[in-house]
């Protein structure tokens, strides 16, 4: 019988969000209120590479992150979304220190509070091909980018690149990610 681990212990749904939270999250939290807040940052509003594509970023994000506020209400999390000029945060509130709360900063070691220095929990590494997949969605989703790719031809059909926004400050993540794959 194999012994518990806690990566027996990880959904889809905890994994997207580690993801989240290692992407773009930072933890505050006092004895009256605990909250991680997730920035969806905007880059260019337009999309170009030989012809113009006209993409309203910030109405696309805002759109699209109703479905992960429900992925997340789901298992039982108190999430807002707050709007500003040049991003999008989701507000995750916990008024009391529950299990997901508890789980949730063991996971992310209790003493790093920022995507400047989050690394990838040991338990991702550990997991199903499914919780690494959805750790992987939630990264990209918050740091993913699109921008014109180097295509040899300039001509049609036209190429975009998507890449991974990593903050200078955190070196040790890349090298992490890289693991995973």
């Amino acid at each position: 019988m194999e012994k518990n681990k806690i990566s027996n212990f990880l959904t889809p749904e905890i994994s997207y969000l580690l993801g989240l939270i290692t992407g773009r999250g930072e933890i505050q939290y006092n004895q009256d209120i605990k909250k991680i807040i997730i920035d969806f940052e905007y880059k260019s509003q337009k999309v170009t590479g030989g012809r113009s594509l006209d993409l309203d970023q910030k109405l696309h994000i805002q759109t699209s992150l109703d479905q992960v506020i429900i992925r997340l209400q789901n298992i039982g999390i108190n999430v807002t979304k707050h709007i500003s000029d040049n991003s999008i945060s989701l507000v995750l509130k916990w008024d009391k220190e529950d299990i997901a709360w508890l789980f949730i900063k063991f996971l992310i070691n209790g003493t790093r509070f920022s995507y400047h220095d989050f690394q990838i929990p040991e338990p991702i590494f550990e997991s199903t091909e499914i919780n690494k997949k959805e750790f992987l969605r939630g990264i990209g989703d918050v740091t993913g980018y699109v921008r014109p790719s180097n295509y040899y031809g300039f001509s049609e059909p036209f190429r975009h690149r998507v890449y991974i926004e990593i903050t200078q400050q955190n070196w040790n993540l890349p090298a992490q990610l890289c693991r995973l794959l």
